[in-house]
């Protein structure tokens, strides 16, 4: 069905999700798009239906104002009354953390071949994963 969550798609029936999930999609919603991207996701998940999803960033030593824009952006999905996080969050700042899980350096090396207009971000940053998980309220 081509259909992006934030359209209200009719498709897409109210109520009618046990589970929805993303791995590296989140993060290519445009800021001006994410009220009606998370509005529409919590309007077809069921109550008590659970969400999850993997966003990827590029951090390093110091703050990326865009970067702390969308983690603040994300975070308030989660202080939303009908939603109940998985788990406390952790990352406050889009600072990079040894705890983080990140893509192995091989891997980065080849995306460099394949993008070099990146390579002098990667050389700074490190690509990370976030986790989010939230059940949406009612039974």
């Amino acid at each position: 069905m081509p259909a992006y969550l934030g359209e209200y798609h009719s498709d897409l029936a109210d109520n009618s999700f046990d589970v929805v999930f993303s791995v590296s999609v989140v993060e290519h919603v445009p800021h001006t798009a994410t009220v009606a991207f998370i509005d529409d996701l919590l309007r077809i998940l069921k109550p008590g239906g659970v969400c999850y999803h993997a966003m990827s960033m590029y951090v390093g030593d110091s703050v990326d104002p865009a970067n702390q824009r969308k983690l603040d952006t994300y975070a308030g999905w989660l202080s939303r009354p009908d939603v109940s996080p998985m788990e406390e969050t952790t990352a406050t700042q889009p600072l990079f953390q040894s705890n983080m899980g990140t893509n192995p350096d091989l891997t980065m090396w080849k995306w460099g071949q394949t993008n070099a207009t990146l390579t002098e971000m990667r050389c700074a940053s490190q690509s990370v994963s976030l986790f989010m998980g939230f059940r949406k309220a009612g039974s």
